[in-house]
């Protein structure tokens, strides 16, 4: 009964009007001489309303029409009954009409990002900086996030793109592009801090695109622990925690890119490099791909694996007594 009362020429002329003049006349008014023609463009067409809109009209229109009931002329308001039509089909078109036509707008008045999203690293360390470094040479712009400007300082000089400060907190909101990346990986040294980040980003980003180190360095898993369902997704594997990481980076382990072909697939790239750690792929159309538990990589003509591990002359030579008689 709501739609069909909705559904009148009365809405139509309600709808267009509020869409093409009522909106763009209030953000022209309110910004002007502050944003440019484009700017105010897409802002006087994006308005999307929902679930606030409904319930508050309403409230309203219920005590509008209750009031109108009681007899005394003073409290009729005709036309009550139509406020909540007209709200549903106010929510209905403009979250379908702006939908679909935001992305388009934006690229044809020159405001959408033309550069791919990268990802946003937060915990630095050598660890995460070797990272960000091989994801930037495969056309990857990472941000290396932390609230120690001392350990930053290696990022900065390597010429990466940094942000200093708390990512939780209401400044990086502001300071911090969030249109810069759509995905997010905790690398510090703190796990229950990788999952406070992950629980942070997900309702925005996705669960599915925040990921953190394994909790502990040990394939057991401990009762102890985060529980998955308010932590990241694990990046590479169970129990390649952090300080295994470190350690190995010490060890001399570096990352490596690899990029397959028909002749050199997946399987022939684990046959040559069993001891190494697959963190992520790349697919041939520059999606980032990060690997871990139930994540394996899937390879295929034109995929860069990304990847740490040993030098490959100490991956051959993994037995004491082949090093001893070279």
């Amino acid at each position: 009964d709501v739609i069909r009362r909705a559904l009148t020429w009365n809405t139509l002329a309600f709808l267009l009007t509020m869409l093409f003049v009522v909106r763009p006349l209030s953000v022209w008014i309110a910004t002007f001489g502050t944003l440019k023609r484009n700017e105010a463009l897409l802002l006087g067409w994006i308005a999307p309303r929902g679930i606030v809109a409904v319930a508050v009209s309403s409230l309203f229109a219920t005590l509008l029409e209750d009031l109108g009931r009681r007899g005394d002329s003073r409290f009729y308001f005709s036309g009550a009954e139509q406020i909540t039509p007209l709200a549903f089909a106010m929510v209905f078109v403009t979250v379908v009409l702006h939908g679909f036509t935001i992305g388009p707008l934006a690229r044809r008045l020159g405001l959408a990002r033309k550069e791919r999203p990268g990802v946003l690293l937060v915990g630095v360390n050598p660890w995460s900086i070797d990272l960000a470094k091989v994801l930037k040479d495969v056309g990857i712009e990472p941000i290396l996030a932390d609230n120690n400007w001392r350990r930053l300082r290696p990022a900065r000089e390597a010429g990466l793109n940094t942000f200093f400060g708390e990512v939780l907190s209401e400044e990086a909101e502001v300071r911090l592009d969030h249109a810069a990346f759509d995905q997010v990986v905790g690398l510090s040294a703190n796990e229950p801090y990788n999952a406070l980040v992950s629980g942070h980003f997900a309702p925005e980003l996705g669960r599915h695109r925040v990921y953190q180190l394994s909790a502990q360095d040990t394939e057991e898993e401990d009762p102890r622990a985060i529980g998955m369902g308010t932590r990241g997704r694990t990046l590479i594997r169970r129990g390649r925690g952090y300080d295994s990481l470190i350690r190995d980076h010490y060890r001399g382990w570096t990352f490596g890119k690899t990029k397959l072909t028909d002749e050199y697939d997946l399987e022939d790239y684990r046959e040559d490099r069993p001891k190494v750690d697959l963190i992520a792929e790349i697919r041939p159309d520059g999606t980032l791909i990060f690997l871990g538990p139930n994540r394996e990589a899937k390879g295929g003509e034109g995929v860069t694996l990304i990847s740490f591990g040993p030098a490959r002359e100490v991956e051959v030579a993994t037995e004491p007594e082949e090093i001893a008689a070279d």
